[in-house]
This record gives structure tokens, C-alpha cells and sequence, in this order.
């Protein structure tokens, strides 16, 4: 996981807008979006990640957990995490309403 000089010489060197940093912010301080649940033949996995220095949880031992150990030895992947936060997606019909 970057510290938070490493993170600030990220964001001067991506030029990234303060709203941009407001949400990785957001994202790295929050908990998981939903609990990970073993269903459906899926078995709920922990790694135990050196690079994030915290438990990743995974919904499946096959697909999930194939990513996390991809990212964790990844040299290019400088932070992940799975299921961060909650999105709401808007779709928007031909009339021009907004669907929930």
C-alpha cells in the first residue's frame, strides 16, 4: 500500500484533480461495499495480502482469488482491492428520463 507521501508524488505526477483525489481517497478509506458471501458453489476466500496490508476477501476460490494473487505479485499494480465501494449506475432511456 502507497504512503501518503508516495500517493501525493502520484497525484502531482498524474496531474490529477482534486475531485480525482477525493475519490481515491474516499475508495481507499472505506470498507468493503458488501460482505463477501460463499453462494451459488462459490467459496468465500481471505488472503492475507503483504502488499495491501490487510485481509482481501474473495467470493470465489477459482476466479476472485486468481485476480487478487495476480495483483499481488503484479509489479505494475500499485493498490487493489475487491468489492470497494458502491456504485449506482443511471441508465438513461431513448426519452431522456433518468432510470434508477
Amino acid at each position: 500500500m502507497l504512503t501518503e507521501v508516495e500517493l501525493d508524488e502520484l497525484y502531482q505526477s498524474l496531474s490529477s484533480s482534486k475531485e480525482a483525489q477525493f475519490v481515491i481517497e474516499n475508495i481507499r478509506t472505506s470498507e468493503p461495499s458488501r460482505r463477501v458471501e460463499g453462494r451459488a458453489g462459490n467459496v468465500a476466500v481471505r488472503y492475507a495480502s503483504k502488499k495491501m496490508l490487510r485481509t482481501i476477501q474473495a467470493e470465489s476460490h477459482r476466479n476472485e482469488l486468481a485476480g487478487v494473487r495476480e495483483k499481488e505479485h503484479d509489479k505494475n499494480t500499485l493498490e487493489y482491492g475487491l468489492h470497494p465501494f458502491d456504485r449506482t449506475v443511471n441508465e438513461v432511456n431513448f426519452s431522456a428520463h433518468v432510470v434508477n
